[in-house]
């Protein structure tokens, strides 16, 4: 599947706001996390190599710092999967566009 900007976006979008959900916002809006998004989006995009650590770092460092939480590692490990598993989708289709294929 290939992934463009727009789509990455919603996607982390979801897994932020189903998964991730310190604040457990069900009955918000979706856009409760966009703060978020763009940063990890960013990540996604800039670095082939992005490992679960520093993933989990910024969502521990959100929670803690930002949002005012004790960060929760189960729910944080489980988000930073689903992301890394996002940038390896996502870096796979833009190099298989890149050959061509």
């Amino acid at each position: 599947m290939r992934v463009n900007l727009v789509q990455l976006q919603e996607r982390v979008r979801r897994i932020l706001f189903e998964v991730w959900d310190p604040i457990g916002a069900d009955g918000l809006p979706p856009d409760e996390y966009d703060e978020y998004v763009r940063p990890i989006r960013s990540m996604i995009v800039n670095s082939r190599e992005r490992t679960l650590d520093e993933f989990a770092e910024f969502l521990s460092r959100s929670e803690r710092d930002l949002i005012g939480m004790c960060p929760d590692p189960s729910r944080i490990h489980r988000t930073t999967e689903l992301l890394k598993a996002l940038r390896s989708e996502v870096h796979s289709s833009w190099l298989r566009r890149e050959a061509g294929c």
